[in-house]
């Protein structure tokens, strides 16, 4: 069993959207689609070598994407499973937010090696 490591970017994506899916959806709901992604991120992390690349999406960033539930993880290869950077809605503009947030994945990456 591999791990998966959530960055502090990630961390705060999760905290916004269980935080908005408990006003659309209740306490009951939101934890079964929490508990649901966490299954499919350490299937993610077991599994991340058999997973296409998105180079549509994620250009030359050397990031990777796979699709959990309504979201997009994103994700970084390590030796012990996976860094995910974030965690982004499917109906946001990917290319452009990895664009512009891919310094601060980086920085929180090395930060995270240290």
């Amino acid at each position: 069993m591999s791990n998966y490591f959530l960055s502090p970017r990630a961390i705060s994506s999760l905290h916004r959207q269980k935080k908005w899916s408990i006003a659309q959806f209740g306490y009951d709901r939101t934890k079964k689609y929490f508990l649901d992604m966490n299954e499919k991120l350490q299937y993610l992390s077991d599994n991340y070598r058999k997973i296409p690349n998105r180079n549509d999406l994620t250009g030359d960033y050397g990031l990777c994407l796979y699709t959990v539930l309504k979201h997009y993880v994103v994700f970084i290869p390590l030796d012990d499973g996976i860094y995910i950077a974030d965690i982004l809605g499917k109906m946001q503009d990917i290319p452009n937010i990895l664009q512009e947030n891919f310094s601060v994945f980086q920085r929180e990456l090395m930060n995270f090696k240290k």
